[in-house]
């Protein structure tokens, strides 16, 4: 079986925008596909873990490279709580691992996915319903406004704080993947806002995944944030997978 593409330094890719100015989306997302050379659906050993869901892809869901790296990730992280800003088949991803490690050790994390378009909420909520893991994922239905993070005032996902505290975990969550809201080259408002929430919500140390992250607007963000010394974020690279998929921690850079 084929192994997932390696976790790319994020100085690598630093080099690479420099190197290439204006021109350094594009030459990112070549660099990303020459080096993972990852088919869409290619099989790993963890892909059994999901694999009864299948029915539920769509075009745009996460690949299996990338839901490796987040299975993976989880499994590194063992979190107590994990946040998703924006559902989608990672959703399921996530609550296979929530269902493996309570069938393991009978630890099951708190599950907590945030999505704000009324549609795919409610086929979401459908789809949970099918596969019987209502009780396994919270989904929160939340409307993106504005608030303050390390002073910034940015649009993100309003309901998440309040959500996190029902959780009734003190420090907040251990884990957070990132996969919206949408891009504004596609009508959303873009997911500066929601990084930053991730980093303000999560604990310290604790995880944090930026799908789409060599993208224009999703790499600017990360590194922006990866360099202001107001703001605990450090990336430590990007898998090559598709758009990129941005390997972080709730930190300081000397931590």
């Amino acid at each position: 079986m084929k192994q997932p593409p390696p976790l790319i330094p994020f100085y690598l890719y630093e080099s690479l925008t420099w190197l290439t100015g204006r021109h350094s989306e594009r030459l990112r997302l070549w660099f990303s596909t020459l080096i993972g050379r990852q088919r869409t659906r290619t099989r790993v050993a963890e892909s059994q873990y999901w694999l009864k869901f299948e029915a539920f892809r769509t075009a745009s869901s996460i690949c299996d490279p990338t839901a490796v790296w987040l299975w993976r990730s989880l499994s590194n992280a063992c979190p107590k709580v994990i946040v998703e800003f924006g559902t989608g088949f990672s959703t399921f991803v996530i609550a296979s691992f929530a269902e493996q490690r309570f069938l393991a050790d009978q630890q099951k994390p708190a599950v907590i996915s945030l999505e704000h378009n009324t549609f795919w909420f409610g086929k979401q909520q459908r789809l949970l319903a099918e596969a019987n893991l209502c009780k396994t994922v919270h989904l929160i239905h939340s409307v993106i406004g504005k608030q303050a993070y390390f002073g910034n005032e940015v649009m993100c996902y309003r309901a998440a704080e309040s959500a996190v505290s029902v959780a009734k975990v003190q420090g907040g969550a251990d884990f957070v993947f990132v996969d919206g809201p949408p891009a504004t080259v596609y009508g959303g408002v873009g997911r500066h806002g929601s990084i930053l929430q991730a980093v303000s919500i999560c604990k310290q140390g604790g995880t944090i995944l930026i799908h789409d992250a060599l993208r224009k607007e999703e790499y600017s963000a990360i590194r922006a944030f990866n360099y202001d010394g107001r703001v605990p974020f450090a990336c430590y690279g990007i898998v090559p997978v598709r758009n990129g998929l941005a390997i972080c921690k709730k930190a300081f850079d000397e931590e």
